[in-house]
């Protein structure tokens, strides 16, 4: 996720780290994944916004989404976009900017009636194609990290189950060549109690 929104915007580490320190707490409490916050961030920082322009910018919308004024949730429901947590989730982020995507920027200044939300949502809308191509690029190299470090952890998992498993027997069988030195020492300690109970 880190490298690809990097590789895919025009950030460094720093300002990714900064930005996600921004964007993360509304992001994660209104359920956008890190992969739709990494796409949208590539795609402003590539069109040209700085990094904490455009990690304002995306704060500024999520809050206008999660909490729209009543004359932006009826101006979003006319263009058949739900401006609520649940439409949220259930679109996507990058969805409700697609469905943007046909509207003139007098039509989005009615959904997004804030100029630092507006700062994200043009250029964003601007640029779909790349927004889109960005999410795609950052879920499959997400994906594929996981997958990697999934395949890791069971490769582990299985060497130990492994390591485990030669260790129970080779207790086994060490277990079975004592046997008979532990009847004589246990036959040994019997006669010994015996002796001393007489």
């Amino acid at each position: 996720f880190l490298f690809a929104t990097i590789r895919n915007g025009r950030l460094s580490m720093d300002d990714l780290g900064a930005s996600l320190g921004t964007v993360l707490p509304l992001a994660s409490s209104a359920g956008v994944g890190l992969e739709e916050v990494g796409a949208v961030l590539a795609t402003l920082t590539r069109s040209g916004v700085k990094a904490e322009t455009a990690s304002m910018a995306l704060n500024a919308v999520l809050a206008d989404i999660i909490d729209p004024s009543k004359e932006a949730s009826a101006a979003a429901e006319a263009f058949g976009i739900s401006l609520s947590t649940a439409g949220l989730q259930s679109e996507g982020l990058v969805g409700i900017l697609q469905k943007l995507g046909g509207l003139s920027p007098q039509d989005v200044s009615q959904v997004f009636p804030s100029a630092r939300a507006l700062k994200g949502v043009l250029p964003a809308i601007r640029n779909l194609e790349a927004l889109s191509d960005n999410l795609q690029a950052i879920t499959n190299r997400a994906g594929a990290t996981q997958r990697a470090a999934s395949m890791m952890s069971g490769t582990l998992q299985g060497g130990f189950n492994q390591v485990r498993r030669t260790l129970e027997e080779i207790f086994v069988v060490i277990g079975e060549a004592l046997a008979p030195a532990q009847k004589k020492i246990l036959g040994f300690v019997q006669t010994a109690l015996k002796g001393f109970r007489s």
